[in-house]
C-alpha cells in the first residue's frame, strides 16, 4: 500500500463518499416515508399516537443496517485493492489474475492495443488474455461399446 499511495488515497476517499451516502440517505428516506404513511392516516392520528416515534425507530434501525451494509461494502473494496495491486506488483506488466474488467480499467489492454505485441496487454495485441482456464470437454466414456 505504501507503494502506491495516491491510489490509496483516492480509494479511501470513494469509500468514505460512498459509506456516507449508504448509511444516512437510506435512513432517512425510511424514517420521512414511514413519517408521513402514520402522519396521512386518520385512524392513527386519532387514536392518539404520534408517528415521530416509529419514524424514529424505523430510522435507528434502517442505520443499524446501512452501517453494516457500507461496512461489507468497504471490506470488499480493500479486498480488490490489495488483491490487484499484489498480482501488478507480482506479476509485472502481465497480471496473471486480474479480471478483464480490471485490465481494462488499470489501462492494461489500452497499452497493448497501442503497442502492439508485447507491453502491457500480453501477446495477444490487447486482448488481455483470459483469466480462467478454458473449459476442458466433457470426456465421456462409453461403456457400450
Amino acid at each position: 500500500m505504501l507503494s502506491n499511495p495516491g491510489q490509496v488515497s483516492v480509494n479511501q476517499i470513494v469509500k468514505l463518499l460512498l459509506s456516507f451516502l449508504m448509511t444516512w440517505s437510506n435512513p432517512v428516506l425510511c424514517a420521512t416515508l414511514c413519517f408521513y404513511t402514520l402522519d396521512s392516516d386518520a385512524t392513527y392520528g386519532a387514536s392518539g399516537y404520534q408517528p415521530i416515534y416509529p419514524a424514529v425507530f424505523v430510522f435507528l434501525c434502517a442505520y443499524v443496517i446501512a452501517s453494516n451494509v457500507s461496512t461489507v461494502y468497504s471490506c470488499s473494496i480493500d479486498t480488490i485493492f490489495l488483491c490487484a495491486f499484489k498480482d501488478i506488483k507480482e506479476n509485472g506488466d502481465s497480471p496473471k489474475y486480474l479480471s478483464n474488467d480490471l485490465r481494462r480499467a488499470f489501462g492494461f489492454d489500452k497499452a497493448g492495443a497501442e503497442g502492439g505485441k508485447g507491453g502491457k496487454g500480453g501477446d495477444e495485441g490487447g486482448k488481455g488474455g483470459k483469466v480462467a482456464p478454458a473449459p476442458k470437454e466433457d470426456q465421456v466414456e462409453d461403456f457400450n461399446e
